[in-house]
């Protein structure tokens, strides 16, 4: 694809995310041209700060799609702070009313998904909270740290590509 293109499809397709790291970026899954689906992209036009070893040219990408990923605006900013210190815990009750255990370190960028789901099935977020051993939802702070050790919780995605673009 060529940069124009992929910039069109990111403006007319994919919410941006803006922080003080990437600026204004967008978050997406690719097929490259040797048939290879990567399915975590940061696309961004902040050059300078693309310091990791997984940069990806855009030259090789031969078509874009939306992350399932990927976190909408809408469910971000429903996400509320820390819930103990350098940790970010919360339950996302899905649309078929299952519910699991999410968290992060900091990046809130890409996260790992149960199977069979995305992020489009997000119905609510449960803020400083997780699902323990008995199906029940729990607050962070009125428990243990020790009972958490036993239960699954999806991780942000740190393995994920980027993309810089000048025309972004």
């Amino acid at each position: 694809m060529k940069e124009d293109e992929i910039v069109k499809f990111l403006k007319e397709n994919i919410s941006p995310l803006t922080d003080d790291f990437f600026g204004t970026s967008y978050r997406a899954s690719v097929y490259l041209k040797d048939g290879t689906f990567l399915s975590c992209v940061l696309f961004s036009s902040q050059e300078e700060k693309l310091t990791s070893d997984k940069t990806l040219d855009y030259k090789d990408i031969e078509r874009i799609e939306e992350c399932k990923n990927a976190f909408s605006l809408e469910i971000l900013k429903q996400i509320k702070g820390e819930t103990l210190m350098s940790w970010t815990g919360f339950v996302l009750k899905m649309k078929d009313g299952k519910c699991f255990n999410f968290g992060t370190t900091f990046s809130f960028y890409f996260f790992d998904f149960p199977e069979g789901y995305s992020s489009s099935d997000i119905a609510e977020v449960i803020n400083h909270s997780y699902i323990d051993k008995n199906n029940e939802i729990q607050e962070y702070r009125k428990h243990s740290l020790r009972e958490l050790y036993d239960i699954k919780i999806y991780h942000q995605i740190n393995d994920y590509y980027i993309c810089h673009l000048d025309k972004l």
